[in-house]
């Protein structure tokens, strides 16, 4: 197996584990997804959806996304001395847990729902503890675990909110019980495998270790603001100019994303490692620039196969008597926003990995910036889909500005290509989305979509094969594809 096979083969089998434990997870949102569009009223689901995706950016902002310092750190440590990374980043988040109390009062003060105080505090330590495990169980290695704890957890979430929903009534507040009952489960599921928290020792604690990781995860913590700033912007624009129902429509009409999130969250994990693994190789930037065309191709067929398949599924993930066709009509610019926000995503990853996290801040700060100039601009034109239009003009400058930044650390070249032709054929899909509303307009559009994503994929799919092909005969049939 070449250097590059093995790179490739590495990278897919990080992606194969993740990918099991965060499906469930995803699948089991799919499924309540109708559910709570059906059982919570629409003038609050809006808002209980973003107070819910508001806490873990705060958790990020207040805490310095110690668990992004805690792996990478991890990674340079032998065996025997991971287990005192855990312990000096769990010191760490204890000394900022004030900055925490006081961030999420000032967000709810704002929002003018300090009632939620309480759950969201239980829920944003669980969530903490949840993603300092979550790390530290992957900077050991157990990937496996990661898979199973976050299929139990995923279970746990979803009969519980069905139970707190249909049973128990609790509306809004079923979307925070849930996922504190499963992030605690989560927890210690984790410490009865790990005994992280039983092994620690007051010898693990070094002043030293807490500032190297508190100056390494300052920046994103800095950059987890600006990126706050560029993603929650637009909702609590809308919330305030638009009103609530306005709110629940756009929120309902992302739910369409939750299908590009499971990539982009399986990619981004898996890409994490790899990237912080080859931070040393000479080599690097070919092995980033491979990583990025492929992502670009497979992020770019998920997009011409979902867009058109939107017209059949959307309303089996909302309830159609609330969410209608002024709501599906905002999915096409939401599917982009998406898209762009995970490319921006991969470039942050290639930033922490070469130990650049400083460098992170300005160009979230240029998106968040351009983002909120567009909102303003747009949204007395095109209401409700400036929210997402804008949000893909911020993150194209992000990735943008990003790109222009790491060619001092590392060469990365970006192949156009491929980029252009998703660009025209996602532009051209969507033109056909809002055009061709018959039934026989929505299968033609979908086969569309099919045969262009399977001509962009062609050499992921013959590789496909070609692996596939090897394993199943137990030996090798044919040659490796370049590039």
């Amino acid at each position: 197996m070449t250097e590059k096979q093995g790179y490739s083969a590495g990278l897919a089998r990080r992606m194969l584990i993740y990918f099991i434990g965060n499906i469930a997870t995803k699948l089991i949102t799919l499924l309540l997804s109708r559910l709570q569009t059906r059982l919570i009223e629409p003038a609050s689901f809006g808002s209980y959806a973003l107070a819910t995706s508001i806490l873990p950016q705060l958790v990020s902002i207040s805490f310095f996304e110690v668990w992004s310092g805690l792996l990478r750190f991890m990674f340079d440590e032998d065996e025997e001395r991971k287990p005192q990374v855990f312990a000096n980043a769990l010191a760490l988040s204890l000394l900022l847990g004030p900055l925490f109390l006081a961030a999420l009062a000032l967000v709810l003060q704002f929002a003018g729902s300090m009632e939620l105080y309480g759950p969201l505090l239980l829920m944003g330590i669980v969530t903490l503890l949840d993603l300092i495990y979550q790390f530290a169980s992957r900077g050991l290695g157990h990937n496996r675990l990661f898979a199973a704890v976050g299929i139990i957890s995923s279970l746990v979430l979803g009969l519980s909110q069905i139970l707190f929903l249909t049973v128990f009534r609790l509306g809004g507040m079923a979307m925070i019980w849930s996922p504190v009952l499963a992030a605690a489960l989560s927890v210690l599921l984790y410490e009865s495998r790990t005994g992280l928290l039983r092994g620690l020792r007051r010898s693990h604690l070094s002043r030293e270790r807490i500032r190297q990781l508190a100056r390494f995860c300052l920046p994103l913590s800095v950059n987890a603001t600006a990126y706050f700033a560029l993603s929650k912007f637009n909702e609590f624009y809308i919330s305030r100019v638009a009103g609530e129902l306005a709110l629940s429509r756009l929120t309902a009409a992302n739910r369409m994303g939750m299908f590009v999130n499971l990539f982009i969250t399986v990619f981004s994990l898996a890409w994490q490692e790899t990237a912080f693994a080859l931070s040393g190789e000479e080599e690097r930037g070919r092995a980033y620039a491979l990583t990025l065309r492929r992502y670009i191709r497979v992020l770019g067929g998920a997009l011409l196969c979902l867009l058109p398949l939107t017209r059949f599924v959307f309303h089996l993930l909302v309830d159609r008597r609330h969410y209608g066709a002024e709501t599906s009509a905002l999915v096409p610019a939401a599917l982009l926003a998406i898209a762009l926000s995970a490319l921006a995503n991969f470039m942050g990853h290639l930033f922490s990995a070469e130990k650049r996290t400083d460098q992170l801040f300005y160009s979230t700060l240029l998106g968040a910036a351009v983002n909120i100039v567009a909102m303003f601009v747009l949204y007395p034109l095109l209401g409700l889909q400036a929210a997402s239009v804008a949000l893909a003009v911020g993150f194209l400058a992000n990735f943008a500005w990003r790109m222009i930044l790491i060619q001092s650390s590392v060469r990365i070249e970006l192949e156009h290509r491929d980029l252009v032709y998703v660009v025209l054929l996602y532009g051209l899909l969507t033109l056909l989305f809002y055009r061709w509303t018959s039934t026989p307009g929505r299968v033609a559009a979908v086969l569309l979509g099919g045969t262009a994503a399977v001509f962009l994929l062609r050499r992921e799919i013959r590789e496909l094969v070609e692996l596939l092909g090897r394993r199943l005969g137990g030996g090798s049939t044919g040659g490796h594809h370049a590039e």
